[in-house]
């Protein structure tokens, strides 16, 4: 058999050869090409969101504009209570000693009609009193029917953060009659509660391990109004032996005209909501991190905290007697305590029921579990 014959050169060059001549000058072309096509793309892309956020912008101020002037002409004004209101506030906080400083931030605050919730209070729910718990730990103070109101943040995504709650009572012709105070220690969580006057009231010796910045030998000064349309809280720090506070805190705002009864977290407009939702997130961050400021700019060092039963022992100046309270399993004490060092008071206007709850962990306790 003859042998066929030998089969002439192929045209077509192999991808290798082909890189090896022509690479050199092909790829740096595709190169800036590719380079030119991403910045024409990119530019196009730019100009479009750009224009795209402007025509955006100018919508929503057209819409509210035209919403705030027409909520202005004719939206119904809250005229009483409902079961929940919701406050857009001011907080303020100055440190007056030993060094200057402050805090300033805008958040939504709720009321919440204990009483009657809204549904949406159950998944949500923050303090330690129930209606009645509210009304059993005055002692008579009220009706056993009588309206409490609760101001505070909601839980939201399951996480709570209330530096403080106040407990409004109300006597049975409907006007503010004492208010209860549950002040919360930032991290720890252990809390204290306390009856006081809304006109204003002092408590002569602080109570809780709260403000770690400022000394346990200071007192207390609390003021509130409120109303369905307005709210003011006011709390002053004073050292034992001071003249001027050693720090201020006020809450003030005015009830939210557009929307007074939706949570923070269904409000319907994209601006309100990525300014108010998710409040006591937003609470804590703006806590730690005045706290790093104070330690590191301003070179402040807080102070150890006091065991709970070594406040029990010393509030009011004497000894006061435990007594656990049945109806409030939450709290592990509750005292009867004397104002003593307050002057000009009778001896009944000086009691003043407390409790105490301690946190069943503290957050850096998971932390520690986790590793």
């Amino acid at each position: 058999m003859a042998p066929s014959p030998p089969s002439p050169p192929s045209r077509c060059l192999t991808r290798s050869a082909w890189l090896n001549m022509y690479g050199p000058v092909v790829l740096p072309v595709v190169f800036l090409l590719s380079l030119v096509y991403s910045f024409l793309l990119n530019s196009l892309c730019l100009l479009g969101s750009l224009l795209v956020s402007l025509v955006g912008v100018g919508w929503r101020k057209c819409v509210n504009f035209s919403f705030t002037s027409a909520s202005r002409q004719s939206s119904p004004q809250v005229v009483g209570w409902c079961a929940a209101l919701h406050y857009i506030c001011r907080v303020r906080h100055w440190r007056h000693a030993p060094v200057s400083d402050s805090l300033d931030y805008v958040a939504r605050w709720t009321i919440v009609d204990l009483r009657a919730p809204p549904k949406w209070w159950r998944r949500r729910r923050v303090g330690t009193l129930s209606h009645e718990g509210a009304v059993a730990f005055v002692r008579g103070a009220v009706h056993d029917n009588a309206r409490v109101l609760l101001l505070c943040q909601p839980k939201a995504a399951g996480y709570a953060q209330n530096p403080i709650v106040v407990y409004y009572l109300f006597d049975e012709d409907d006007r503010l009659a004492t208010c209860i105070a549950e002040v919360t220690n930032t991290p720890w969580g252990d809390a204290v509660l306390f009856q006081f006057d809304p006109n204003g009231d002092a408590l002569p010796n602080k109570p809780l391990h709260v403000s770690p910045f400022t000394p346990m030998q200071a007192s207390w000064t609390l003021r509130t109004r409120i109303s369905p349309s307005k709210l003011f809280v006011h709390v002053t720090v004073v050292e034992h032996g001071a003249k001027s506070p050693l720090l201020t805190a006020c809450l003030e705002g005015d009830v939210d005209a557009q929307f007074p009864q939706v949570p923070n977290e269904s409000l319907p407009h994209l601006a309100m909501f990525a300014r108010y939702a998710y409040a006591p997130q937003r609470i804590a961050l703006w806590i730690y991190a005045h706290a790093v400021h104070l330690v590191v700019r301003k070179s402040l060092r807080p102070f150890d905290a006091p065991a709970i039963a070594r406040t029990l022992t010393s509030v009011g100046g004497t000894p006061c007697p435990l007594m656990p309270r049945a109806s409030s399993p939450h709290l592990v004490a509750s005292v009867i305590c004397k104002d003593s060092e307050v002057k000009g008071r009778s001896k009944e206007s000086l009691a003043r029921p407390m409790a105490w709850s301690v946190a069943n962990s503290y957050p850096w306790d998971h932390a520690h579990r986790s590793q």
